[in-house]
């Protein structure tokens, strides 16, 4: 029921969750997403403002798609900052967040090229932003992300519509997202 104790110098944690709370509106679900394991100390600046901006248009877009796979996550690398929870144990800090989505929408007008599939990406460092600046300074290609943190993302989506499809899925920004 707390947040994270302060790290040593005496910065102030919330409980940032990787699943939001809003995204699980039935009891048993939205439970499990306040475990510890779903959560990083993340700054209330960041949390409670663009984070949660980029959260609620996540859950804005998935109204228009069939399927909108979102994998979301805390970058570790390079940490310098711990935490503690509420057994004065220690959590290591991220450095930065970020969410991959992929949008599929059988027969619509959004994704044409690309069999109705569209990517996108961002990544938080982890500080505080302007709710503005995410689409202009946080919003990035799937392979931009990729490629920044050394992991490959739909890993399946080549299979289902091909290399060069894929390969263009991921590479581009598509103006549908706002």
């Amino acid at each position: 029921d707390k947040g994270y104790k302060p790290d040593k110098d005496s910065v102030f944690y919330q409980r940032g969750h990787q699943i939001p709370s809003a995204d699980r509106p039935l009891w048993n679900p939205n439970a499990a997403t306040f475990y510890f394991t779903n959560m990083t100390p993340q700054l209330g600046e960041l949390n409670g403002g663009a984070w949660e901006n980029l959260e609620r248009k996540v859950r804005s877009w998935s109204d228009s798609f069939d399927t909108l796979y979102v994998v979301t996550g805390a970058d570790y690398r390079n940490y310098q900052k711990v935490a503690y929870d509420n057994d004065n144990l220690p959590v290591v800090v991220p450095t930065g967040y970020y969410k991959a989505l992929l949008g599929y929408k059988k027969n619509a007008n959004i994704g044409n090229s690309t069999f109705g599939y569209l990517g996108i990406a961002f990544y938080f460092e982890h500080r505080s932003y302007t709710n503005s600046s995410i689409m202009s300074s946080c919003a990035m290609t799937i392979d931009k992300l990729e490629e920044k943190l050394g992991i490959d993302f739909f890993v399946n989506l080549p299979g289902k519509v091909g290399e060069e499809t894929a390969a263009k899925i991921e590479s581009t920004r598509d103006s549908w997202w706002k």
